[in-house]
């Protein structure tokens, strides 16, 4: 469903695992586009508009805006090739699948994720033969709605597949979409698990770009895994190695920017907002030249930033940093409530209690309702949330607090370092 380099005038993409397509320059993707449509032009004359190859070749001209980060005009050039392939070729044909997935990917940049799922579904099933990558695509999306169980059970039938296929190594990529859903439904023993395998499961020698990247991807899982764990030592290790391995493979932005943004977020825990703002700043400057700065991606790197500014008592810039990223998503966004969550806590620290609780108090419902009211994520929003009604003297705040700690008590452990820091803030308050 994809092609694994696509080469003109010497401009080259690359294939790198679970990444996509290395960026062009602005430049570079500026004289790849002019190319493509004129590509397109040349054969629409000589061929006909509706013919095949025609119709091949407009798919680079919406990869290419899509590059060049105008992800609403892709969307739109998207759907209407998708129209023309289900009317020349039918629903079930490859050209018909890839376009699903270009629109797909357009609203996946968006944070409209309920409208990505669809045109992926339809993807799988106009896929042949089985469609493995877009299945794992699929399962991504799922993640992102909460929809774990299906997400990660999706992902693990593209591994049996690629293994029954191609051996263990071609399941390398299906193992590390399975590890990145299991972090982000909050089952880190399980992505643990599976980031370990997937180190085991690396070919020798791994000194060749490829493995490095895969090298990469695997630290970068178990990483996220053991700070979810609490281990926060041990994933500052981790993420160090992910770092080394991607700098190694020569990787793209995007893969480095998922890598620095996780150091930030781990070195956050361990309170060195120091290196966190180093880190921070690293993925945000790297996602924002790979995706673009309206790029969901984009906007989480600007949320961990955010929280290393405020960390730093630097309270204007985050909520700088936080405003456009909920202005630019769907509120139902995941990335939008955690900002919102980010938001809340900054606005208690300049002592804007009011307009605190509004952002928390939305924060909590919208991750409960996404996520489920135990997800460590929205287990974090209620926690904002005790916090500023403790500020604000509210009656009900010590039951939001105990609530909060029996809550992570049960889903983290008594000796987590969360379940640790709300017993604490429980005690100070009685």
């Amino acid at each position: 469903m994809r092609d694994d380099r696509a080469d003109l005038g010497g401009l080259r993409w690359r294939w790198l695992p679970g990444d996509g397509l290395l960026a062009p320059s602005e430049r570079q993707a500026a004289k790849l586009e002019r190319r493509a449509r004129a590509t397109v032009q040349a054969r629409a004359g000589l061929l006909g508009a509706d013919h095949v190859e025609t119709l091949g070749a407009r798919f680079d001209v919406v990869r290419y805006v899509r590059a060049r980060h105008r992800y609403e005009e892709a969307e739109s050039q998207g759907r209407e090739l998708l129209a023309d392939c289900r009317r020349v070729l039918g629903p079930d044909h490859s050209y018909t699948a890839r376009a699903h997935d270009e629109v797909a990917k357009a609203l996946t940049a968006r944070g409209r994720d309920a409208e990505a799922e669809s045109e992926l579904r339809a993807a799988v099933a106009a896929a042949h033969p089985g469609g493995g990558h877009l299945r794992l695509l699929l399962g991504l999306t799922l993640c992102h709605q909460g929809k774990f169980d299906e997400a990660i059970s999706l992902c693990r039938d593209v591994i049996d597949d690629q293994r029954q296929a191609a051996g263990n190594e071609s399941a390398l990529l299906g193992m590390s979409f399975v590890a990145n859903c299991c972090n982000m439904a909050g089952r880190h023993r399980e992505a643990e698990q599976e980031a370990r395998a997937m180190l085991r499961a690396l070919p020798r020698p791994r000194r060749e770009r490829r493995n490095q990247a895969w090298a990469a991807h695997a630290h970068q899982h178990l990483a996220v895994a053991l700070s979810g764990l609490g281990q926060h030592a041990a994933a500052k290790a981790e993420i160090g190695s992910a770092l080394t391995a991607a700098r190694s493979s020569q990787g793209s932005a995007a893969q480095l920017a998922v890598s620095h943004m996780s150091a930030a977020r781990i070195l956050i825990s361990l309170h060195d907002y120091d290196a966190a703002g180093r880190h921070a700043r690293d993925a945000v400057r790297k996602a924002a030249r790979h995706h673009g700065p309206a790029h969901v991606a984009t906007c989480h790197c600007r949320v961990v930033l955010a929280d290393v500014l405020h960390g730093r008592n630097r309270g204007s810039e985050a909520e700088a940093e936080l405003r456009p990223v909920i202005a630019a998503l769907p509120p139902e966004n995941r990335v939008a409530l955690l900002a919102r969550t980010r938001l809340a806590a900054v606005l208690r620290g300049q002592e804007r209690h009011v307009e605190a609780e509004a952002e928390a108090r939305a924060a909590a419902a919208g991750l409960g309702l996404l996520f489920g009211s135990d997800h460590p994520v929205a287990l974090s929003a209620q926690a904002e949330l005790a916090e500023v009604l403790t500020a604000l003297g509210r009656d009900d705040a010590h039951a939001e607090r105990l609530n909060v700690l029996k809550a992570r008590e049960r889903v983290l452990g008594t000796d987590h370092p969360d379940t640790e820091t709300s017993r604490r803030r429980l005690n100070e308050a009685e």
